[in-house]
């Protein structure tokens, strides 16, 4: 006999409240993607060292050779790429065909800088000249006013040993920041300008020298006669070390950037 009870249906399945994360494997696309990354930051890394080197350049001048760079790399490592290398592969070939990129940057700072003509080598340097008589006319006088200041206003009160290590700084300090103003003024040769002027005010201040030397009498004016005397020896102790510093900031002036250097 057949039971009066319906068999029951099956119970639904109930519903989940999250999702399941879908398990993805890797692609060859996202391999080679990621290897492209990779590449792109070794070429990437190859121009900023060879920007570090260009700094001295204008800020034009550097992106163009920035981006003359980036294509020929690219161009490298297309090629290597051709020829069956992965990109990371490529790009390591590349950068080590290229060369150094040190080398490189200081090739293109050797080759921007301005070229110096026969005739600016063997010209007389009358401007730098000039420049050196206003500066270590200035300095000199400014020694002069220093050091009867402190003969006339410290001699008879105190004088120390630190006062006189003061006037010897002031001795080796002025002639260097008056040469380093003549090589920053920009004018041609400016060393041997330098030393010029500073002959030339060594020889204007001899006979002042050698009539002081002559006269023996010790009246009031006697410090202030000696002082004059000592300011050609001071220029002969002057030429090295003005002549020098013009020819350090002269050179230093030449390797700065257009816009950097002071008008001619």
């Amino acid at each position: 006999m057949f039971s009066r009870h319906k068999q029951s249906p099956p119970l639904a399945e109930p519903t989940k409240w999250y999702v399941e994360a879908e398990q993805t494997t890797p692609t060859d696309a996202d391999a080679h993607e990621q290897a492209r990354a990779e590449a792109d930051a070794l070429v990437e890394d190859y121009l900023d060292h060879v920007s570090a080197q260009i700094l001295a350049l204008p800020r034009a001048r550097r992106t163009e050779i920035r981006g003359e760079i980036h294509q020929h790399l690219q161009a490298l490592v297309q090629a290597h790429e051709e020829l069956g290398d992965d990109p990371v592969t490529a790009a390591q070939a590349a950068r080590k065909q290229f060369g150094d990129p040190a080398k490189i940057g200081r090739a293109f700072v050797q080759a921007w800088r301005p070229a110096v003509s026969r005739e600016e080598l063997t010209a007389f340097p009358g401007a730098a000249m000039k420049q050196g008589l206003l500066w270590f006319g200035g300095a000199a006088l400014l020694f002069y006013l220093q050091a009867i200041a402190s003969i006339v206003f410290f001699n008879y009160v105190f004088w120390s040993p630190s006062l006189e290590r003061l006037v010897m700084l002031c001795l080796l300090l002025l002639p260097c920041v008056a040469g380093w103003q003549v090589g920053r003024s920009g004018r041609a040769r400016p060393s041997l300008g330098a030393f010029y002027a500073l002959a030339a005010l060594a020889f204007a201040f001899l006979p002042i020298t050698l009539l002081n030397l002559a006269n023996t009498s010790n009246d009031g004016l006697h410090a202030f006669r000696e002082m004059l005397s000592l300011f050609t020896p001071m220029f002969a102790l002057w030429m090295p070390l003005g002549s020098l510093a013009a020819a350090v900031s002269g050179a230093r002036n030449k390797w700065r950037p257009a816009r950097f250097r002071l008008a001619r």
